[in-house]
């Protein structure tokens, strides 16, 4: 697990900088983060709230499932993860490359669990990149209250 996060890291990075380098007006049009400039706290901010949509998505994508919150959880840390340790990389590039693996969600789960966890990751990435902005700074709960009916 730790293998496969430091792997998912590097490959981050290397895509954020192709993405920062790609965009020529230097705008992050998913959160208020200059590609290139520090990170306010409203950049920070609006990224971990983008992940908890994407984590909320994958649960209710797949709620009737009993690993679909365990597994939103983990896509929801994995991904402010790889926001926290990648500062300067896009919020797009955030959103689209968070991969979870489903082993831990599913350890003890019927034999389809891996398959439906996996094929339904693309809905987390969707949620997180999509959701429009701007969102209000509710840290606690916004993704499960405030996620539009396009995501669930």
């Amino acid at each position: 697990m730790i293998r496969i996060a430091a792997l998912a890291a590097a490959a981050f990075q290397l895509i954020g900088v192709c993405q920062a380098q790609g965009n020529e007006e230097g705008v992050d049009y998913q959160c208020p983060c200059p590609i290139g400039e520090d990170p306010s706290e409203a950049c920070k901010q609006c990224r971990l709230i983008r992940c908890e949509i994407g984590g909320s998505a994958l649960s209710k994508w797949v709620e009737t499932k009993p690993w679909a919150k365990e597994a939103g959880k983990l896509w929801t840390k994995t991904c402010q993860g790889l926001s926290s340790a990648n500062l300067h990389s896009s919020t797009q590039v955030v959103c689209q490359t968070t991969a979870i693996s489903c082993v831990e969600p599913c350890e003890g789960q019927d034999i389809g669990c891996a398959h439906d966890c996996n094929e339904n990751q693309h809905h987390a990435r969707h949620a997180c990149t999509s959701f429009p902005w701007p969102v209000p700074f509710k840290k606690v709960g916004l993704a499960e209250t405030d996620l539009p009916a396009v995501f669930t």
